[in-house]
């Protein structure tokens, strides 16, 4: 079950909101919130929903009794971890947000053990944090401690319902009328045995993965903001970064610091030695290539991230003398290839996938001129949105938000909500033609 679902759309996402703002009180709409969030996830995998509530409830217990007794913290991390193992191990469908509530729980049990953060004496209110609809399928993986005061007492005003709305249409639309297009470009020359086709179709492949995930970030954060949470960025132009290392820092954030916060650091970071600091590296993307996956493909997908980022630590020093243009491309190389052993679903799509690009593709172009003359356009404006247009954007709104001239800003902001209505428009039609797919990352 997701956003880009009409249904969700057009009568869940309006009910829920309607139901939000008629019931006084912040424990009112506390309530709204996880009827409809448990509901919102029975929808999509209701065989799953004794699973969350288990977990959450274990979690729960052990942080609030048992904080101070290591044997249960590492029992309840046990159980977390082996729920999610099994599950990706035995089952052909991962339950529905799996791997981002459980490390979401792993992060409170740690951060209430280490004293960082008090554990919540309220489990409704707790089990509002691990099920909250709007973060549960695709993320951002939340800390407890960044979401707690809000949990209590929040504020809402209209330019909050208005920016969240707009937050959420944008993201929206980058699923819809960009990410989904994109997928069919890929797929169509992901077929073709040409050189040209493999290397257009790894850079649509490049650019719907960006739109895809950061749209549903947006469509989260977005919706967050209606109801008066301030959820974490998850995205920050990664496509603009001049390093792979910079890259990461940018992309999925909240997986990164997850990983470098409650695996990296613990291990020993890089405070014990440069032979340490490459094992905790290596362990890092190991189990972010697991993370996402027990396949081959995301298992050296895994390896081949740390291999780069190894050489990059290395030759940091000679690295910086590059000039940052040719740093920016060497950077997005790297990516776009990792990206190539991430999108196979087997080691056998894998060996093809490569010896497409690099040694036996046909030099007859094939079909890929077709694909570029039909979607230039779109593989034209998806770019600009993907590389400078976060720059840009972010420079609009600062500008915007900056401006004294209060009916400048009604006028920006009349003409904005016209772009909104019209692209909502568009993703409508889009959807009712049936031209959507489900989203990748939900499935982990």
């Amino acid at each position: 079950m997701e956003f880009s679902n009409l249904f969700i759309l057009f009568l869940f996402l309006p009910l829920c909101v309607s139901i939000y703002y008629l019931v006084p009180g912040t424990r009112g709409r506390n309530g709204v919130l996880l009827v409809m969030s448990l509901l919102f996830y029975a929808l999509g995998d209701l065989r799953a929903l004794p699973l969350l509530l288990v977990l959450s409830l274990l979690n729960y217990s052990v942080a609030l009794w048992g904080n101070s007794r290591r044997a249960l913290l590492y029992l309840c991390l046990i159980v977390d971890l082996g729920a999610l193992l099994l599950c990706k191990l035995l089952l052909t469908e991962v339950p529905l947000g799996l791997s981002f509530y459980t490390f979401s729980l792993i992060a409170y049990v740690v951060d209430v053990f280490r004293k960082k953060t008090a554990a919540s004496e309220s489990f409704l209110d707790f089990l509002l944090f691990v099920a909250l609809f709007p973060k549960l399928l695709m993320g951002p993986i939340l800390r407890y401690e960044t979401v707690e005061k809000e949990l209590k007492q929040r504020e809402h005003s209209p330019k909050d319902i208005f920016d969240g709305t707009a937050r959420f249409v944008l993201g929206l639309s980058k699923k819809v009328l960009l990410a989904d297009r994109l997928y069919e470009i890929y797929a169509q020359l992901s077929v073709q045995s040409s050189n040209l086709s493999a290397w257009v179709g790894a850079f649509a492949f490049m650019l719907y993965i960006y739109f895809e995930f950061s749209g549903y970030a947006d469509m989260t954060i977005g919706l967050g903001r209606i109801f008066g949470f301030r959820f974490c960025e998850n995205f920050d132009r990664p496509y603009t970064a001049d390093s792979v290392s910079g890259f990461w820092r940018r992309w999925h954030m909240s997986l990164g610091l997850f990983f470098r916060d409650y695996v990296y650091i613990p291990l020993g970071g890089n405070r014990k030695g440069i032979f340490r600091q490459w094992g905790n590296l290596f362990l890092v993307w190991l189990l972010t290539g697991l993370w996402h996956g027990f396949t081959l493909p995301f298992l050296l997908w895994g390896l081949y991230f740390f291999l780069i980022l190894l050489l990059e630590k290395s030759g940091a020093v000679y690295y910086q003398k590059i000039p940052r243009g040719i740093r920016m491309a060497l950077t997005q190389l790297f990516v776009l290839l990792g990206w190539v052993i991430f999108a196979a679903p087997d080691g056998t799509a894998l060996y093809y996938s490569i010896m497409k690009l690099f040694v036996k593709g046909s030099a007859s172009p094939g079909g890929a001129w077709l694909v570029l003359k039909n979607s230039g356009i779109l593989l034209s404006l998806s770019t600009l949105l993907a590389f400078p247009g976060p720059c840009v954007g972010r420079w609009l709104k600062e500008k915007t938000d900056a401006m004294k001239d209060g009916k400048g800003q009604i006028l920006l902001t009349s003409l904005f909500g016209i772009v909104l209505i019209l692209l909502l428009v568009l993703c409508t039609a889009t959807l009712l033609s049936g031209n959507s797919k489900p989203s990748m990352y939900a499935s982990f």
